[in-house]
C-alpha cells in the first residue's frame, strides 16, 4: 500500500510555492483571463482566446474543452515566447 503522508496535494504545492502554483494552472480561456486580471496583466478574454487558436500560447485539448496552460500566457505576456515551449 501506498503511504499518504508523503503525497501531496496540488493545492499544498501552491501554498508553499508560489512560483510552482504558477506551472500547474490550466484552465479554459475565462478563467486563465480572470487569474492573469487578477495577478495585474492587462489582456482581455479576446485576446487570450485568439493566441490560443494562432497557437502562441500553449493549449491541451480534452475532449471539447482547450486547456491554456497558464505558465505559457504569463511567458507569452512578458515576451518569453521562446521558454514558453520547454
Amino acid at each position: 500500500m501506498f503511504d499518504q503522508k508523503n503525497v501531496w496535494s496540488v493545492r499544498e504545492l501552491q501554498q508553499t510555492n508560489s512560483e510552482i502554483s504558477r506551472r500547474f494552472k490550466s484552465a479554459i480561456a475565462t478563467r486563465v483571463t480572470a487569474q492573469a486580471q487578477q495577478d495585474g496583466y492587462d489582456v482581455t478574454l479576446y485576446a487570450v482566446r485568439r493566441w490560443a487558436a494562432q497557437g502562441a500560447i500553449k493549449v491541451t485539448h480534452a475532449g471539447r474543452k482547450k486547456l491554456i496552460n497558464y505558465q505559457s500566457l504569463i511567458d507569452y505576456l512578458e515576451g518569453a515566447t521562446e521558454r514558453a515551449w520547454c
